[in-house]
């Protein structure tokens, strides 16, 4: 079954590169997707005390199945809208939940930058340093993933996901991914994804579990989008293709 599942994933993952190659000479992709079963289910047990007393008088056991079915009622009619940016360029999620940006740097890794607002830090009026996320009043504002594409002792690739801590100087990594929402919309699994050796890098999906607050993040980005170069489907240039490599700093 472990095989078939394999094949599978292989396959999918190459018609996605083989896609993605189409556009650009190299990608950096991933999919945002529906939450499984299972994570559905976790979620009844993962709502706080809290939250619970606010039901009043309403059973308990009623009150999560309202709220989940209101939750996955909202997260299967929006998985398109999502913006998501990285090394200078800009793409929203399409009604499929696809995310392709082209790839800028060498290394097999990336990380992914999950929270609502960033700050360019300008050089100049139209050039920007680093980019920088904020602190809004919020329990959680940022959740940061590290991604290693590994090998194993059989040949096979993987992705090795985990949460870091965020840096204290607020600056993002130029190789991140960044996507701007409330971390609590967003489920990323910690562990090991089956990967390809490609030139691409295409990451493992990432689960909509919320849409709080998106037209507001969508808002605040209007500010600063013309620093950011948005994807064209079909319309790729030379010279978009021969921009410089960033690193890893």
């Amino acid at each position: 079954m472990k095989e078939v599942i394999k094949k599978i994933v292989h396959f999918s993952v190459a018609f996605v590169a083989a896609f993605s190659s189409s556009m650009y000479a190299s990608t950096i992709t991933t999919y945002l997707q529906y939450p499984p079963q299972p994570l559905i289910n976790s979620i009844d047990k993962e709502l706080s005390q809290e939250t619970l007393q606010k039901a009043g008088k309403q059973d308990p056991v009623e009150f999560t199945k309202k709220r989940l079915s209101r939750d996955v009622e909202d997260v299967l009619h929006q998985l398109s809208g999502f913006i998501s940016l990285y090394a200078g360029y800009l793409d929203y999620s399409n009604k499929d939940g696809l995310i392709v940006l082209p790839l800028r740097h060498k290394e097999p890794k990336t990380y992914i930058v999950i929270t609502p607002r960033i700050v360019p830090k300008k050089v100049f009026s139209n050039t920007i340093a680093h980019v920088e996320y904020e602190l809004p009043d919020i329990q959680d504002p940022v959740k940061i993933y590290q991604l290693d594409r590994k090998k194993d002792d059989k040949g096979d690739f993987f992705w090795r996901v985990k949460a870091i801590e965020r840096p204290k100087d607020k600056k993002i990594n130029p190789i991140a991914v960044v996507l701007l929402t409330l971390p609590e919309n967003i489920y990323i699994r910690e562990g090991d994804h089956l990967a390809t050796d490609d030139p691409n890098l295409i990451l493992p999906n990432l689960y909509v579990v919320g849409n709080t607050e998106k037209p507001h993040a969508m808002l605040d980005f209007l500010d600063i989008k013309r620093f950011f170069e948005t994807i064209e489907i079909g319309r790729t240039t030379k010279e978009k293709l021969s921009q410089e490599i960033i690193t890893n700093d």
